[in-house]
């Protein structure tokens, strides 16, 4: 996996490159989805008036944050979408497949790329040792009609992981913890690189998860890599030995708090899914607590697998039948309630537990809502108890290989 210089290097052209320099660079791949409404179809044939792409290979497209669509408007923007690609013969275009982060990683993001996204959370592609460079809808627009754009190297930092994971603990605990070291927007706009082998030690779902909450700070991107350069020093070192299950509370990723500290808030809904945590892994884990046990009475639990093919797998595995059974409601693959405006939307002071990334006031409905964000494993034992629940209750008594990872001995 290459270094983030490496990366611009390789996508500009350029010998050098330094902080504050201005460059040109070609994206490997550059993807939007329905989130962004319709606007870049019309910069593109009003504003540029540009009449073809400059590659129906390289342009990734999809639906992925309404859907199915929820109103007239949306259908709309849907339908604006599907003409686009048709017209230009896109290839890649995902329609009602899952989350678009969850398909670039499947299908299209190869270590070492750079990618454009008009997205947030294109930092995900890091966990893979790609750089995801989010942008809004008016760039896009300009790399569909150029295949280029320009770039200002931002500042990169450069943070270590150390130690080593403890039971029950996992990469949301880890992702939450260092937000709250760092502090809400204390790198905004910088390009975060990870090493060490605390990070390596984590499975490519666990990598995605950390590079995808690096967002959550501000970080305009995150790359995880294996090689650092040479003779590198570290903005930061991030031990995670002692590091416990842990609870984004509202109304910020950064309030975190220890799980076993919170046990006396009540939820109304739990929500299993996202680009953070819909993963195989992350149905797996939550299938081996909720193996046996029930939802709390009056406790909506919704899963939304990230992707067609992670529930395939999910399926594949029993983990989806083992949540069904528990009381669980499966939804279709998509950004649901994690984007909240389609699904699981909820009324004034109800409570969330959420394994998404963001818990913003009236993220998922009524701006007197709550939402709190923790791992996979609390989500599934806060389901059984109704309660916000430490998840090492239910797993004390397994084998820490039957957990990490999650992709072992449920039936």
């Amino acid at each position: 996996m290459g270094t983030v210089k490496e990366i611009l290097k390789k996508n500009s052209g350029e010998n050098e490159i330094y902080e504050g320099k201005i460059i040109e660079v070609y994206p490997d791949l550059v993807m939007n989805h329905d989130g962004d409404n319709s606007y870049n179809v019309t910069v593109f044939e009003q504003k540029l008036k540009a009449d073809k792409v400059f590659s129906s290979e390289k342009i990734v497209m999809g639906l992925d944050h309404n859907v199915p669509s929820n109103s007239i408007n949306t259908a709309s923007v849907h339908s604006d979408l599907r003409k686009f690609a048709q017209k230009h013969k896109i290839k890649h275009f995902y329609d009602n497949e899952g989350i678009l982060h969850q398909l670039m990683i499947e299908n299209h993001v190869r270590p070492g790329q750079l990618i454009f996204a008009a997205d947030s959370h294109t930092c995900s592609y890091g966990g893979v040792g790609a750089l995801g460079i989010p942008i809004g809808t008016t760039d896009n627009a300009f790399i569909w009609a150029t295949g280029k754009t320009w770039f200002q190297v931002p500042k990169i930092v450069r943070i270590q992981f150390a130690g080593s994971i403890s039971k029950g603990v996992f990469a949301k605990d880890i992702s939450l913890n260092l937000l709250k070291m760092l502090k809400p927007y204390e790198l905004t706009g910088s390009i975060v690189e990870i090493s060490g082998v605390a990070i390596n030690s984590l499975s490519i779902s666990s990598k995605i998860t950390v590079a995808n909450m690096c967002a959550e700070f501000g970080a305009l991107s995150a790359v995880i890599t294996e090689y650092p350069e040479e003779n590198d020093s570290y903005n930061y070192m991030f031990d995670i030995t002692n590091i416990e299950p842990s609870v984004a509370i509202p109304h910020h990723p950064s309030n975190v708090e220890k799980v076993n500290e919170l046990s006396a808030i009540k939820v109304n809904q739990v929500f299993l899914g996202s680009c953070t945590n819909g993963r195989l892994e992350d149905l797996g884990i939550a299938a081996l607590i909720m193996q046996g046990q029930k939802v709390a009475k009056d406790i909506r639990m919704y899963i939304a697998p990230a992707s067609r093919q992670q529930l395939l797998l999910g399926l594949e595995k029993g983990y989806i039948q083992t949540l069904i059974k528990a009381g669980g409601i499966l939804l279709n693959p998509g950004c649901s309630l994690c984007f909240g405006s389609c699904q699981g939307v909820m009324h004034d002071d109800e409570v969330l537990f959420s394994t998404g990334n963001r818990n913003h006031k009236g993220r998922v409905g009524s701006n007197s809502s709550h939402i709190y964000l923790g791992s996979p494993a609390t989500a599934a034992a806060t389901a059984i108890r109704g309660v916000i629940t430490d998840p090492r209750e239910f797993l004390a008594s397994l084998n820490q290989d039957d957990f990490i990872g999650g992709e072992r001995n449920v039936k």
